[in-house]
This record gives C-alpha cells, structure tokens and sequence, in this order.
C-alpha cells in the first residue's frame, strides 16, 4: 500500500464533514460544495502530494477549495457577460451594420485563440460541460483544460477589452483616459 494512501483515508473519513461544512460557507451554500471538495482533495491528493501529517493536508485542502471556488466564479462569469455584451450592442446600435461589427468582434476575438483553447471555451461555456466533460470530450487531461480555458479567457479578456480580475464587479469594462 502507498504511504499516502492511510493519509487521504484518514482524512476523509476523519475530515470529510467538516470540508463539506467549510465549503458551504466559502461558495454561500452552492449545491456544488461536496463537489468541490472532491475536487479539492483529488488535486491534492492526484499527483501522490505527499504532506507531514493530517492537519497540512486538510489545510492544503481548505486553501484549494477557496481558490477553485473563486476561479470557478471567475471562469463562469466571463463568457455569459460577453455574450450579454454582445447582445446589448446589437440592441443598442441603431445601424444593423453597427450591430453586426459588435457581434463580429467575440467571434474575433475566439478565431484568435489556438484551436483548443477556443475548443475548450466553447464546449465548456457555450455548451455547459462541465471541465471533466470538456477534457473526456476533448481527450486531454482535466487540469490540461483547466489551464487552456485560463489562458483563453486572458486572451478573450485582452482582445474585447474587458478586466476580469474587477475587485468591484466580476466583470467590468475598462475605462479609457
């Protein structure tokens, strides 16, 4: 049996409720905290991390879960505000051609990104899949996806000028001098 093994047995079977608890305080109640946490732990835990005891583990656990429920808050609020954004552009214009250029410039900017990364933020975004989905249907790995949609959504955020890191709004457009 792997040395890590008893470690990761110990902590769910010890631990496991109370990661559950902290989760549901951390995302406000989502449904989606055991998941979270299932998550946290398989990334600890997936690449044989191996920690001194249970206490450094659970802590590893606990900064995880903060950290992808903010990167999952992040990733899931760009893409639908850039299609709102792109919807309130064609309303407002008042020249269908306006209106078009609008919508042109998200498709711009996903023809600009490689073909996985634009693979990923489509299957992922515009068809709902979760990122395990996506990486099954792609064939790559889940953290592989993970860091094609970062990467894809720091570029999708350049090009249409759009600050997602917005400490007052998730997503804001940036003003210019």
């Amino acid at each position: 049996m792997n040395a890590w093994k008893p470690q990761l047995s110990e902590l769910i079977d010890a631990r496991y409720r109370a990661l559950v608890g902290y989760a549901v305080l951390v995302t406000g109640g989502d449904s989606h905290a055991e998941d979270l946490v299932q998550d946290a732990i398989l990334g600890a835990y997936g690449s044989l991390r191996r920690f001194e005891d249970i206490e450094s583990a659970e802590a590893y656990v606990r900064r995880s879960i903060v950290n992808r429920h903010i990167d999952t808050r992040r990733r899931a609020n760009l893409v639908p505000s850039l299609l709102r954004r792109t919807a309130a552009l064609r309303a407002a214009a008042p020249d269908p051609a306006v209106a078009a250029v609008a919508a042109t410039d998200v498709q711009r900017a996903l023809a600009s990104l490689a073909p996985r990364e634009r693979a990923c933020v489509v299957l992922r975004h515009m068809d709902q899949l979760s990122t395990r989905e996506t990486a099954v249907a792609l064939g790559l790995a889940e953290g592989t996806v993970k860091r094609y949609l970062a990467d894809a959504v720091a570029k999708l955020a350049f090009a249409l000028d759009i600050d997602h890191h917005s400490s007052t709004e998730v997503i804001a457009v940036r003003k210019h001098p």
